[in-house]
């Protein structure tokens, strides 16, 4: 019996979507297509779609728009992961497709309406996908990520060993900046001169020379660091907390990853960061940096078990479950 042909889109290369890529290998015939614009004049896009049974689109992006007519138009099968842009609606600090202009937002539900099912990675994306595109709930499905070990119990050391060090990951950009709530990073640095406040991801060149001109000696930055490489892991294992305080996610993967090096996982309540972090850390109001002073403070003098940090994490996301889940619902549509 010959194997579902699923030609697998996307237009990043992060963790979240190689995952996917790489369970998706293991049980249909893949084609992987990491979209660029220009990739549109070669003609190896139609023959993709043409020779394809289903379309599965990270993301539900605009630039994606021709292979999904195409596909309709012939009768291909149709799944989209709804990203946190695609279905977002974030008026105060203007973020997400759905505060963009009537003509995008309409093609964005078109999109969404013309997908034969939608994977949702949290319960915060599934309800803005529902209310914000206007699509059927019945066509929606609530997928978490999946995460595995990535130490061993061997390289755990002790809480006490490790350093008064607060990790962010994120990338900083003029976009992301008020977003993921880097000013606020910066705000409890100057609040907490005890700590160390480490800033992980690419950082904008302009807002490099802004963090160098006026951030406080505790703050640094690392730049780009290879996901779960040397430096990110060495990093990792020596620093008390993983913190995210973003004003928007639509899951927060970052803070898992943090966590499972044996941080302590701190979010704010915003979106599905409380969902995801329940249970496994704390969580605190989104701008109450005094609350989260506190928590961090109270924690650090703690003798915090990072192996069952770990273990609660695994137990809340196993990547078996993702596994199982995708391959079924691929299976069915």
């Amino acid at each position: 019996m010959s194997r579902k042909k699923i030609l697998f889109v996307r237009n990043v290369n992060a963790s979240w979507a190689i995952r996917d890529l790489e369970i998706l290998k293991e049980s249909f015939s893949l084609i992987d297509m990491n979209l660029k614009v220009k990739d549109y004049l070669s003609p190896f896009w139609l023959f993709n779609v043409l020779k394809s049974d289903t379309l599965f689109f990270w993301f539900a992006s605009l630039n994606f728009l021709p292979l999904l007519i195409l596909g309709k138009i012939f009768g291909k099968r149709i799944v989209t992961v709804s990203g946190g842009f695609d279905a977002a609606a974030a008026y105060s600090i203007n973020y997400g497709a759905f505060t963009h202009s009537k003509l995008s937002q309409r093609l964005r539900k078109f999109f969404f309406r013309s997908s034969d099912k939608i994977l949702c990675v949290s319960k915060a994306n599934m309800a803005e996908t529902i209310i914000n595109s206007g699509c059927e709930g019945r066509k929606c499905e609530l997928i978490y990520h999946g995460f595995e070990k990535v130490i061993e119990d061997s390289e755990l050391g002790s809480w006490s060993n490790r350093e008064n060090q607060v990790v962010m990951i994120a990338q900083c950009t003029k976009d992301t900046y008020y977003r993921k709530s880097v000013d606020d990073f910066i705000k409890l640095a100057h609040l907490m001169p005890d700590f160390k406040f480490i800033l992980v991801g690419k950082v904008d060149p302009d807002l490099a020379s802004f963090f160098d001109q006026t951030t406080p000696a505790n703050f640094s930055y690392t730049g780009f660091l290879k996901f779960n490489g040397e430096e990110f892991k060495s990093l990792l294992l020596s620093s008390k907390f993983i913190i995210q305080m973003s004003f928007y996610e639509s899951f927060g993967c970052a803070v898992i990853d943090g966590a499972l090096y044996g941080c302590y996982p701190i979010a704010s309540s915003n979106y599905s960061l409380f969902e995801v972090v329940e249970g496994i850390g704390q969580i605190y109001d989104h701008g109450n940096l005094m609350q989260l002073h506190q928590i961090i403070s109270d924690l650090s003098n703690q003798n915090i078990d990072s192996g069952q940090i770990i273990e609660r994490c695994l137990n809340r996301f196993p990547i078996e479950s993702r596994i199982k889940r995708l391959n079924k619902s691929l299976n069915e549509v």
